[in-house]
């Protein structure tokens, strides 16, 4: 996902400099719309992320409940 949001960055950039270029009001628009639906689906992403780091995080923590030790990058084994 790091690697999606860093491409739809560009994206962004790209189309930003596209429209600072001037092009007609017609194109403007669909530019426009371009970057909205980018930055839309970064902050889908960031949410997603988000929802999986806090399964990890409740799930670490029954682990730990139960007596299996965890460290930050996993379960030791």
């Amino acid at each position: 996902m790091k690697e999606t949001n860093a491409e739809l960055k560009l994206e962004i950039e790209r189309l930003k400099h596209e429209l600072l270029g001037s092009p007609p009001e017609e194109d403007r628009d669909e530019i426009m719309d371009d970057i909205q639906l980018y930055k839309d689906s970064i902050d889908e992403n960031i949410v997603v992320l988000d929802h999986q780091k806090a399964k990890i995080r409740s799930i670490e923590s029954e682990l730990s409940k139960r007596g299996i030790p965890v460290h930050k990058e996993g379960i030791y084994l």
